[in-house]
């Protein structure tokens, strides 16, 4: 029922590029937060290791 119509390539088309641009965001969005959670405890060790080290 889908295939018989005419404009059925277009949707199909829109459906394949709203769904890879949907995978890149999520993929984008997962690598910045693993990005900043590593940087965020980076900072914190740090931050601990040169208190501890002060005392």
């Amino acid at each position: 029922m889908f295939m018989l119509n005419p404009r059925a390539p277009l949707y199909m088309g829109m459906i394949t590029l709203s769904t890879a641009l949907a995978a890149v965001t999520h993929l984008g969005i997962g690598l910045l937060t693993f990005v900043w959670m590593t940087l965020l405890y980076e900072s914190i060790t740090h931050l601990f290791g040169r208190s501890s080290n002060e005392r």
